[in-house]
């Protein structure tokens, strides 16, 4: 639920900062500097609520867990 209210508030924001700069600045083409800030602010929230969550954490070790025993396994010996 914190997740989806922190990505409806950015989508509030983009759409806000949309109208406005095609109202102040005409046409602009790309995105802005504060577009970009907002975007690494959501995805910095989202990555540390996900790298701070057990369940996640126990995922991503288990699916790096077994990642080189298989090429190990089929080395040649030296």
């Amino acid at each position: 639920m914190f997740i989806k209210t922190i990505i409806h508030i950015a989508q509030l924001i983009m759409v806000n900062l949309q109208c406005r700069s095609s109202r102040i600045g005409g046409k602009q083409a790309g995105a802005s500097a504060l577009e970009y800030l907002v975007l690494a602010a959501i995805l910095i929230v989202i990555l540390g609520v996900a790298l701070n969550n057990d369940t996640v954490q126990a995922k991503i070790q288990s699916m790096f867990e077994g990642l080189f025993d298989s090429a190990a396994d089929q080395a040649p010996a030296a």
